[in-house]
């Protein structure tokens, strides 16, 4: 699917689901504060997602569903999560549960938990328990051989859909002394269950307060032998490849909060009069918008950047997932809290035409969490640095021309990327860092430039877009070898407490080479959103302390407007927009 065919997905999306400001529909944003209030699972909504058929895009297409690539899921989930982050999280975690056997497990496996995910039944991912929580390598849950299948003791904490899921994939201790080997995933269908399976306490929580998230505890619980995705002992490489598709996805939870957030506080800005006129005209407000507008624009690059990865580098997706989890539940809060400042007291009401916004900023800051913190995805990140840094110039002299044909694929938003490849995926990048990597080939002599066109061969087009487009590469170049020198030095004196800074400042360098392939691959998308590739990755760069605080107010005005006319238009915030069923803001 190309930018058009995902746009339409979308549309068609919006158009079923209904205009979330009819109060009568199950996926609108009063039925949704409903939910939240009485703090009960929105079933309603579940049951219109069901309708349209949207769990078949989370079963591949050989095994009769729709998922061929994440791109399109990225929008699809934006869809559902600006109407309800709590709908769309606890859809997404039906995938988290399944994407280990989509790529560990064998055909009866796999058919089983697409005829599960087809009849609505939920699943969910138990890694987490409450005396370890991420350290899953002490996981106290055992599964022990016995006859023609294993049994289950002990229990997993904060799960999502826990109790109201058909199926959960838990993950094991297979050897009692652990280790790297010691632990083994099960895809648990519960009505298959024999013995003792019970649901823990529902926890209450400051977000998502709809949501079933709970536990289980397995006393005696015998499951058969086919239960067991893969072979026994590799269930941590196993989660390992599949929280590098679940922390790239988690973006469309983040970016959907963000483009309501962005809507409510350009419509209130529109809105409201003070000081003899509408506040729109005033400075610091148009400042505000102009910065969570651009803070949505480099959270839409490096996302849309991640999912299409997937499919033309999966191997490198240790880092690149990473990166995605760190930056994008940051961009959107930032984003967030400048509406925030915008809306003033209606920020934090609970009635009224704005009062959805409390509710998604609160459901907004649980993503962070997911599938690893930002402090344990820097820590993934410091640990494959002193690798990827030493090994940047041999990949430069000898793959150099391959770096960047398949960082334009994966940038180049108009054209489709391949299907995903299932075994392809790594628990290390093993020295690979192509995005990074890219940024120097463009700009090596002979290597082409920023600017060269898209990689189905098309036409950048011309003038000062191009010429923006090539100073935010040269810009990107330049720190891609600064931070080789420090990662270097780092190596070199051994300094460990610097690991963390290197980490976050690789993080915001990464963005901002997306933002930069963008701009010289996707000139469509980039100039329909008024995609200014100099600011943009200079905001990218100060967020990690690179260069100093972007000076783009000298060039905001460009960039509202584009943000005013998505509003006008009805269009959704970012680099494809698509058109969505919202009527008026009621008065």
């Amino acid at each position: 699917m190309n930018a058009d065919d995902i746009r339409q997905a979308a549309e068609a999306l919006e158009g079923a689901l209904g205009d979330p400001w009819d109060a009568t529909l199950p996926t609108s944003y009063a039925a949704a504060l409903r939910h939240d209030e009485s703090e009960l699972f929105p079933q309603d909504g579940w049951d219109a997602l069901l309708s349209q058929d949207y769990f078949g895009a989370f079963i591949p297409t050989a095994e009769g569903g729709r998922l061929r690539r994440f791109d399109e899921l990225l929008q699809l989930g934006r869809v559902v999560c600006r109407r309800d982050v709590t709908l769309g999280v606890a859809a997404g975690q039906c995938l988290l549960a399944s994407l280990p056997v989509w790529i560990g497990g064998d055909a009866s496996q796999r058919a089983r938990v697409a005829t599960l995910l087809r009849a609505g039944g939920a699943g969910g991912l138990a890694l987490t328990e409450q005396a370890h929580g991420s350290d899953l390598a002490a996981s106290e849950l055992r599964a022990v051989a016995r006859g023609d299948g294993y049994r289950l003791d002990g229990e997993k904490w904060c799960i999502n859909n826990a109790t109201r899921g058909a199926f959960i994939t838990a993950l094991a201790r297979t050897d009692a002394d652990g280790g790297p080997r010691g632990f083994s995933l099960f895809c648990v269908d519960k009505a298959r269950v024999v013995g003792g399976l019970a649901p823990l306490p529902r926890l209450p929580t400051h977000g998502v307060r709809a949501a079933d998230i709970s536990g289980m505890r397995f006393e005696g619980a015998q499951v058969r032998d086919d239960t067991r995705v893969g072979r026994e002992g590799a269930g941590l490489p196993l989660v390992l490849r599949t929280m590098q598709v679940s922390r790239t996805l988690c973006a469309a939870f983040s970016l959907g909060a963000a483009d309501s957030a962005l809507r409510l506080a350009t419509d209130f800005a529109l809105r409201r009069s003070l000081y003899g006129g509408p506040i729109i005209e005033l400075p610091a407000v148009r400042a505000r918008l102009s910065r969570a507008y651009r803070r949505v624009l480099l959270a839409d690059a490096i996302a849309h950047v991640g999912t299409r990865a997937l499919s033309v580098f999966p191997e490198q997706m240790s880092l690149l997932s990473a990166v995605v989890k760190v930056a994008v539940p940051q961009l959107a809060m930032d984003a967030i809290a400048d509406c925030a400042v915008v809306l003033g007291a209606r920020h934090y009401l609970r009635v009224g035409p704005y009062a959805g916004f409390q509710k998604l900023m609160r459901d907004a800051a649980l993503i962070s969490l997911f599938d690893g913190s930002a402090e344990v995805n820097r820590h993934i990140l410091a640990g494959q640095l002193g690798r990827v840094s030493l090994a940047r110039d041999a990949e430069l002299s000898s793959r150099g021309d391959d770096v960047l044909r398949g960082v334009r694929a994966v940038a180049a938003l108009d054209h489709a990327v391949p299907d995903m490849r299932w075994d392809a995926l790594k628990t290390s990048n093993r020295g690979r860092d192509d995005l990074l990597t890219a940024a120097l080939v463009s700009r090596a002599p002979g290597g082409g430039d920023a600017g060269g066109g898209d990689a189905a061969g098309g036409d950048a087009g011309g003038g000062g877009a191009d010429d923006a487009a090539a100073r935010a590469m040269e810009t990107v170049a330049a720190q891609v070898r600064a931070l080789d020198a420090a990662v270097r030095a780092q190596e070199e004196r051994g300094d460990a407490s610097a690991t963390s800074a290197l980490a976050d400042r690789y993080v915001w360098l990464t963005v901002a080479a997306s933002v930069a392939h963008v701009a010289a691959a996707s000139p469509r998308c980039a100039l329909g959103t008024h995609f200014d590739a100099e600011v943009l990755v200079h905001d990218a760069l100060a967020l990690g302390g690179l260069l100093p605080a972007s000076a783009a107010e000298t060039r905001d005005a460009p960039m509202l407007d584009a943000l005013l006319s998505l509003q006008r238009e009805r269009r959704s915030f970012g680099l494809n927009p698509f058109a969505i069923a919202d009527s008026e803001v009621p008065a």
